[in-house]
């Protein structure tokens, strides 16, 4: 039986998000969970178009304005670091969670997924990949 499929609301997403920056993951990880707070605050307000390596580097981690990303790969490196974060919290802290939050390869920018889970069994997620940050 199909538990949920649709489009994630933003409490879900709210409560997927806090679930995850207050894990024993990422409590040591301040820049980790502004970057994940910034995406995530950025799509829900409608705003992911906004979202790029410069606006991540000086709004979220503190980049001076004339921050180069082409000179410096501090986003890159966090990205890097985020993914595996985020990784390691599913496998071993919320193996069952309802909601993911996935940071893909590429550009970074989200999009709305919905995983499709049976009742009684292990989660299984589906959802197209657009590329960047994924709500699954």
């Amino acid at each position: 039986m199909i538990v949920g499929d649709g489009i994630f609301t933003a409490d879900e997403k709210r409560r997927a998000l806090e679930a995850v920056v207050r894990s024993g993951g990422f409590a040591r990880s301040d820049q980790l969970k502004r970057f994940l707070r910034y995406i995530c605050e950025m799509e829900m307000a409608g705003r992911a178009g906004e979202i790029s390596e410069y606006t991540i580097g000086t709004e979220a981690l503190g980049r001076p304005a004339g921050y180069t990303p082409g000179d410096d790969s501090s986003v890159r490196s966090r990205a890097y670091a985020l993914r595996q974060k985020l990784a390691e919290y599913y496998e071993t802290e919320n193996p069952g969670a309802e909601i993911r939050i996935e940071l893909r390869k590429g550009p970074i920018r989200l999009t709305s997924w919905r995983g499709r889970r049976r009742r009684g069994r292990p989660s299984r997620w589906h959802g197209r990949d657009r590329g960047g940050l994924g709500w699954v």
